[in-house]
């Protein structure tokens, strides 16, 4: 069988009003389903199907890949020289608690979602 072929078993016919098509072609742009029969399949089999921005997730990802770089530069400097400077470790705490910061205020944006 090749894709997109499927074994017909049986149609159905739903009658839908205006309002309810409206609603459901709007769940369905949401989820990028172009197809109707596609999604009342992917609905009845699987139940709702969620969407999640995760885009101020990128924020809190830079930011931690920022920090492992310098903590890897710090580690770097400290075997080599044998220095330890502690504005270093103040630098990490400050962009630690900017992220945590930052998580808080995803995780309170998400909330209010609920």
């Amino acid at each position: 069988m090749g894709i997109g072929i499927r074994e017909i078993y049986m149609t159905t016919n739903s009658y839908i009003d205006e309002n309810e098509n409206k609603v459901i072609q709007e769940k369905m742009d949401a989820l990028g389903i172009t197809s109707l029969s596609h999604y009342l399949r992917k609905m009845a089999t699987e139940g709702p199907m969620l969407t999640f921005d995760m885009s101020p997730l990128d924020e809190v990802a830079y930011q931690l890949l920022k920090i492992g770089n310098n903590v890897n530069e710090i580690a770097k400097r400290v075997n080599g020289t044998n220095n330890f400077d502690c504005s270093d470790v103040e630098y990490l705490k400050n962009k630690t608690e900017e992220i945590r910061e930052l998580i808080l205020k995803i995780y309170d944006d998400y909330k209010l979602l609920e």
